[in-house]
């Protein structure tokens, strides 16, 4: 059963709100699954804020349906503040207004979301899309690991999982920095919490989530439901934002969808290759079973997690790169390589200076950030391009001979240690990889070599969350 919302959207526009009324609302900026979004100035910090209210139910609806919505408000609330990732919009307050009615305050974004994003141009690059699927598994695995949550009406606390339950590009929000787009994931409305009963509601039973990017076991209210929903939700996104059309065509014809129509094409439906879409014939053969490895209906069929997922596209990235890059060092890019060139400009000078600048800003972000100057260092000294001559029609620079090149000692331990730290430190993982390598290219332990590498993540908690998922999968040599 659903229950229809009443906003009051203008009527909180000049208003404040909150102790001592510290929060002035300043503009309308949209309506969510429960309620509307509003910015807003923080009088006793003097920035912005951005302010959820809770939506008022129709006056039809029952007391008992008013709780249960009031009640998944407050659990919104409280997931997003328990959940601490760069990658998921931070909750800093609480409150209720003079009418009743409970808010919440997150920091202000400013960008646009995944979704207007993709109507402006329907279709993504390979080296966008990847950057933002991995940062979405970044904030995917905080939540699925489990926070510190308390729960209601008992003096006590739990470690608990969190399934997002309704990813879709309406709440994938990019954020543009001076370093590129920061993702950030927003509206945990219908989240759900493993291993406690929170969901005994009158809204239990029903569907919660987004037909259009719901996995097939949504739609059974006895299935149990885990991080691989998100996998299958972040698969639809994926596949979307490299092909320009949802993987199973039914919106190819511009026609109105129904939710009926999802349902069948969830459970039932076979998935369109990706590469035999237009435009998609590029793709690589590994990135195309990827997507479709999301994409599986049974849920033991997809990846086990998002670690695993952000894992499999990095080696992708890995292997495609190296070819491209090797025949740039050599100055030999061939015409196989032209048309992956069309979007990078590899076979023209201003690829090099794009690059060397996307270089100069992690430089500058790290000289800014770390607490020491010994990763900028051995940042830096990895990063120095010099041109043998003058760019002209061809490609040929002079690379440090291990700047592209990894140890051969153990490529898989390898490739599984980049992915897993490059969810800790970002885009200089893969140059710790290689500068520890020639450090010391002799490693015989695998232990050594993982708590070397360690050791240039800044946070000690991640450091030894860091060596157990990696000791773990790997036993020592």
């Amino acid at each position: 059963m659903t229950h229809q919302l009443t906003y009051q959207s203008n009527s909180f526009i000049g208003r404040s709100i909150g102790d001592n009324n510290r929060y002035q609302i300043e503009a309308h900026l949209g309506k969510g699954g429960m309620g509307d979004v509003y910015r807003a100035i923080d009088n006793r910090l003097g920035k912005k804020v951005a302010i959820k209210l809770l939506s008022t139910l129709s006056s039809s609806a029952s007391t008992t349906a008013e709780l249960d919505f009031r009640r998944r408000f407050e659990r919104e609330c409280a997931i997003c503040a328990a959940i601490q990732s760069e990658n998921v919009v931070q909750v800093s307050d609480y409150g209720i207004t003079a009418e009743g009615q409970p808010f919440y305050v997150m920091e202000y974004l400013e960008g646009l979301t995944l979704e207007q994003v993709l109507k402006q141009t329907s279709t993504l690059s390979v080296e966008r899309t990847k950057q933002i699927v991995t940062q979405i598994c970044a904030g995917l695995k905080s939540a699925h690991e489990g926070v510190i949550f308390k729960i209601p009406d008992v003096s006590s606390e739990r470690h608990i999982k969190i399934i997002h339950r309704d990813l879709k590009p309406a709440n994938i929000f990019l954020v543009p920095t001076e370093f590129g787009e920061r993702v950030k994931i927003i509206d945990f409305g219908v989240a759900k919490i493993q291993s406690l009963h929170l969901e005994n509601t009158n809204l239990t039973g029903a569907f919660l989530g987004t037909y259009h990017y719901a996995a097939p076991e949504q739609f059974d209210c006895q299935a149990n439901i885990d991080e691989r929903s998100d996998i299958y939700c972040l698969g639809i996104i994926l596949y979307e934002m490299l092909a320009g059309v949802d993987p199973f065509g039914l919106k190819s014809q511009g026609q109105q969808v129904t939710g009926e129509s999802w349902i069948n094409a969830h459970l039932l439906k076979p998935v369109i290759p990706l590469r035999s879409q237009p435009g998609c014939e590029h793709l690589s053969v590994k990135l195309e079973q990827l997507v479709m490895r999301c994409l599986a209906k049974h849920p033991e069929r997809r990846f086990s997690s998002v670690q695993a997922l952000a894992q499999a596209l990095y080696s992708e990235q890995s292997e495609s790169a190296s070819g491209i890059l090797k025949q740039i060092a050599s100055g030999n890019v061939t015409e196989q390589h032209q048309s992956f060139g069309a979007n990078h400009s590899i076979n023209s000078t201003s690829y090099f200076f794009e690059l060397q600048q996307k270089f100069r800003n992690i430089q500058q972000w790290i000289r800014e950030n770390s607490r020491s100057d010994k990763i900028y260092k051995r940042f830096r000294s990895l990063t120095k391009f010099e041109p043998m001559s003058a760019p002209s029609s061809g490609v040929s620079y002079s690379f440090s001979p291990t700047a592209f090149t990894l140890s051969a000692v153990n490529l898989e331990l390898i490739n599984h240690c980049q992915a897993e730290l490059a969810i800790y430190i970002g885009p200089i993982a893969e140059l710790i990889i290689e500068r520890t390598l020639k450090n010391d290219a002799h490693y015989h332990q695998t232990q050594r070599f993982i708590e070397a590498l360690a050791s240039h993540i800044p946070d000690a908690e991640d450091a030894s969350r860091f060596c157990r998922t990696l000791l773990t999968s790997n036993s020592p040599s």
